[in-house]
């Protein structure tokens, strides 16, 4: 909530790597336990944040927002990809999920809502690892 990415990214990416099986995230739709995964680690924040989940914003549908109440904290766009081959880089995918973010300007609702600072984060995810790439939108 303060905006330190780096201490999240390290601490969410051990999270995956230390929880999560690589059984969980397997099927034809990998994007959507993950999705859950992370939804279910945000909803301690619903005191001092709206949550939305998959809603239209700008030229399409994000993965997750966090619009805070207070509009002097940073609100959050989250996007998710999984890496689709074994030798996909996790770092490369994370930032085609942040191109997409800033591509399709998922970030227009927070800001019309008053929201003074937004991150925009793209997660991606193989397996039992993580990587995550941010980038600050406004």
């Amino acid at each position: 909530m303060a905006g330190e990415v780096e201490e999240f990214a390290a601490g969410f990416e051990q999270l995956v790597a230390e929880s999560i099986s690589v059984f969980d995230a397997g099927g034809d739709k990998p994007e959507r336990f993950y999705h859950a995964f992370v939804l279910g680690m945000v909803t301690y924040l619903r005191d001092r944040y709206v949550i939305d989940s998959e809603q239209f914003s700008g030229l399409g549908r994000y993965d997750l927002a966090l619009e805070p109440k207070d509009k002097s904290l940073p609100g959050f766009v989250l996007e998710f990809k999984k890496c689709l081959r074994p030798s996909d880089s996790l770092l490369e995918t994370a930032q085609q999920a942040l191109r997409q973010i800033q591509d399709r300007h998922y970030h227009v609702n927070l800001t019309k809502r008053g929201v003074e600072t937004v991150i925009a984060l793209g997660l991606a995810f193989k397996g039992k690892e993580a990587a995550v790439k941010h980038e600050c939108l406004s």
